[in-house]
This record gives structure tokens, C-alpha cells and sequence, in this order.
């Protein structure tokens, strides 16, 4: 089973780091990110979230992880496709700078130098090697065929195939040569 897209994305006054959501075909891990607003604050947006989606009827939804963002597997209890979940992260959505994760099919609104940027960063990553480097989009899709990454950096939309690991090593030296950002990744 997939589990459907989460993704949080930077909220105004937070990091623009990359939000990420990991799918994979049979132990789904799936990363909701968060922004660093809560050492801006001192407050910690990400477990008051979590806190409350446990609250409103999400037992098994999990603490942050010390890196940030969310993680679960398939069979864990927390299905983001169900009713439950939906209402919860609806009544919850006010504690997550941006308001929560975007669901599949809304579009994002990057400005025109983010786009670009990553048009040009994918086509120098697959001019290093990494052939089935996406082209950035501005729509969340819904889980990718056979399980992968969907990464919004900046508003840019990025669909990674299972086949990339953003892991290896030479993943990382183009992505260092594109200047592509590897946190959260």
C-alpha cells in the first residue's frame, strides 16, 4: 500500500529548506518535514502538531524526528487517506507553519527564479549522470507508480522514481556540482 503525499511547506519567516515525502511499494516510510520556526520561536509548532493529531483521533501518529519531519510506515496505524486523518489535520492545520501539507493535485506557486533554477539544476544533474532526474513541476501529484520522493523545495515541485537514490554517491557529487540541496533528502 502507498501511503498518499505529505509534504509541509515553509511557512512565511521559516526555512526554505526542502519538504519531502518518501513512498516505496511495500514498507512505506513516509517524512513530513517542518520548517525550523520552532528555534525562531522556542516553540516546537511540529509536536504541538503532532500532540494534537493525536488529540483529535490519530492515536499513532508520531512524535517529530530530531532531524525534523514526521515518520511512519505502512501498518503503523496512521493512514493519511482516511476520514479520520483528514478531519484531524484540518483541525490541526493552524499549528504547522504554511497550514499543513498540500494535497495531490493542488498547485504551488513558486516565483519564476525558483522554477527556473530547477529546470536548469535538472538538467545539469542529468547532465552528470543522473538520467531520470524529474523536471520541477508546480503541481503535488499523488504517490508515484512503484513508490519514490516528492520533494517541494521553494514551492518547485520535484517527483524523484524509486530507481534514484538521493543517497548515493553519485547523487551527491551532482547535486553538489548543480547545486542542488541535499537536507531532508
Amino acid at each position: 500500500m502507498l501511503v498518499p503525499l505529505i509534504v509541509l511547506a515553509p511557512g512565511c519567516g521559516a526555512s526554505t529548506g526542502p519538504s519531502v515525502a518518501r513512498m516505496g511499494a511495500t514498507t512505506t516510510t513516509t517524512a513530513m518535514t517542518t520548517t525550523n520556526a520552532s528555534a525562531a520561536t522556542g516553540s516546537d509548532p511540529a509536536l504541538a502538531y503532532a500532540r494534537c493529531m493525536r488529540s483529535h483521533g490519530v492515536p499513532a501518529f508520531p512524535d517529530p524526528a530530531s532531524g525534523g519531519g514526521f515518520f511512519f510506515k505502512t501498518g503503523s496505524g496512521v493512514d493519511p487517506s482516511s476520514p479520520g486523518f483528514k478531519s484531524a489535520q484540518a483541525s490541526c492545520k493552524g499549528l504547522i507553519p504554511g497550514g499543513g501539507p498540500p494535497a495531490a493535485g493542488t498547485s504551488t506557486h513558486p516565483d519564476s527564479g525558483a522554477l527556473a533554477h530547477f529546470d536548469a539544476v535538472a538538467k545539469c544533474m542529468r547532465r552528470h549522470g543522473i538520467s531520470d532526474f524529474p523536471d520541477p513541476t508546480t503541481t503535488v501529484p499523488a504517490a508515484p507508480a512503484g513508490g519514490g520522493v516528492i520533494s517541494i523545495i521553494n514551492g518547485v515541485v520535484l517527483t524523484f522514481p524509486h530507481t534514484i537514490d538521493t543517497r548515493s554517491p553519485a547523487f551527491v557529487k551532482s547535486a553538489g556540482a548543480c547545486g542542488f540541496p541535499l537536507h531532508n533528502h
